[in-house]
């Protein structure tokens, strides 16, 4: 009697993955350590909380002989960093070899059109930096809670028919969701092709020791129709280890310690003043960002008209719209989180819990200030809202704390925060030093 073919299997034919448990219990001691008491009412996260991680639900393999066409993807490299390398999604073909699927835990196919607004995030592999895994438990038992369902104010609720660019019911709603992918020794082998290709004439072979993927949603330009531009928002706080009659907030007062110049950077606590004699400078920055993100694209320029539109637009969502109560959450956050500073170890009381939860929250609150807000401004039909989405939220790790006291004590030891020379960078606690104190020079 003939043997019967046995039936295609993706799942069958992957590597064994070693996501058994629900938790990430087999994290280095001190990994991510417990909240404190004091903030567990405003987190939402308990005081024994451990970071929590659930066995992704798509896997990333290879496509059956079978499967729809239109169920194909491929990857194309987009962007990397020092640590991790990002894929765009884009629709495959059966004349490729090895097509890729996304499918679920039942290995039925899932359709592509549900990823094509998605990039792939993977890690380089790199020991000092956290794994994908523990990327996400992180975000979602750490960074999350800290972004709480917010109301509208009622003279905002009166408006929000007459104006597309309405904030979102919850800040969670600016987060970028973080969700995991399972990916088999096809999809690691084309990744790494297709990294080796971009890379072909300067770096030797790629060699992604992943198995997991995290896939976030996809916030690039759209030629011809939309233009997003990256702000980082830095300390939106002056520095609460700063001495008294700082002339300099901390970002402004690193830059000057590091003579560095003064094209395409603003204060970051101009960010949190509203429009109140400040538009002409937050104009000025995302007219730059706007004409070098349009740039990039290869798109040429649109007419000055054009151009002033998108620029207003971005600027009222930032100054007087939702984009300025995301600042304003944002340096509460920053505030709350870190009100010793980072010099401040000494201000918490001498038990260890006590400490651990200070070198937990100043880890959350050095996040914040090194996150990311993308911002997507749809110029081809204005009536569509503006999209914003905080990226870059890692929880950083307890190892850069020597570094963040070196540099403290670096700004306040060689007296940077009080330094008068220019350039000032335009800092805001400059401007109002000068508007205050005129007779200081």
């Amino acid at each position: 009697m003939q043997a019967q073919p046995q039936p295609f299997s993706r799942l069958a034919k992957m590597e064994e993955i070693p996501f058994t448990n629900n938790s990430i219990r087999s994290l280095p001691t001190g990994s991510l350590p417990i909240l404190s008491l004091q903030n567990t009412k405003d987190s939402g996260t308990d005081m024994d909380t451990e970071p929590s991680f659930s066995t992704p639900a798509i896997t990333c393999c290879l496509a059956a002989p079978d499967d729809p066409a239109t169920a194909l993807v491929r990857f194309t490299y987009l962007a990397e960093g020092a640590a991790n390398v990002v894929f765009k999604i884009c629709p495959g073909s059966q004349k490729a070899p090895d097509g890729l699927v996304f499918v679920d835990d039942d290995d039925g196919v899932l359709p592509r059109e549900g990823f094509l607004g998605k990039v792939l995030r993977i890690s380089k592999g790199n020991p000092r930096t956290p794994s994908s895994r523990e990327i996400i438990a992180g975000f979602e038992t750490f960074i999350r809670p800290l972004f709480k369902y917010k109301q509208l104010p009622p003279w905002r609720l009166a408006n929000t028919s007459l104006n597309p660019d309405v904030q979102p019911e919850r800040f969670d709603d600016y987060l970028i969701d973080h969700e995991g992918v399972i990916l088999s020794g096809t999809a690691i082998k084309q990744l790494a092709r297709e990294y080796d290709r971009h890379h072909s004439a300067t770096t030797h072979d790629a060699n992604f020791p992943v198995q997991l993927g995290i896939l976030l949603h996809d916030m690039s330009s759209v030629p011809k129709s939309s233009v997003t531009i990256e702000i980082k928002p830095k300390w939106l706080f002056p520095s609460p280890n700063a001495i008294k009659h700082t002339y300099r907030c901390r970002n402004c007062a690193l830059r000057k310690s590091r003579g560095a110049g003064v094209d395409g950077y603003i204060c970051p606590l101009r960010w949190v003043r509203g429009n109140r004699g400040n538009n002409a400078v937050i104009k000025a920055f995302i007219r730059e960002k706007v004409s070098t993100a349009l740039s990039n694209t290869g798109e040429e320029l649109p007419e000055s008209e054009m151009l002033e539109s998108i620029v207003n637009r971005a600027t009222t969502y930032l100054t007087t719209g939702p984009g300025q109560d995301l600042m304003l959450h944002l340096r509460a956050q920053q505030v709350k989180l870190d009100p010793f500073g980072i010099g401040g170890e000494y201000m918490v009381e001498e038990t260890e819990e006590a400490r651990v939860s200070w070198r937990h929250n100043l880890r959350l609150a050095m996040t914040l200030r090194d996150c990311s807000l993308f911002i997507r401004i749809p110029y081809a039909d204005a009536s569509l809202p503006i999209e914003a989405k905080l990226g870059d939220l890692d929880v950083k790790s307890l190892d850069k704390l020597p570094d963040w006291f070196t540099k403290e004590e670096h700004l306040i030891n060689g007296g940077w925060y009080k330094d008068r020379e220019p350039p000032d960078y335009g800092c805001l606690m400059s401007a109002l030093f000068k508007h205050w104190v005129p007779w200081h020079v």
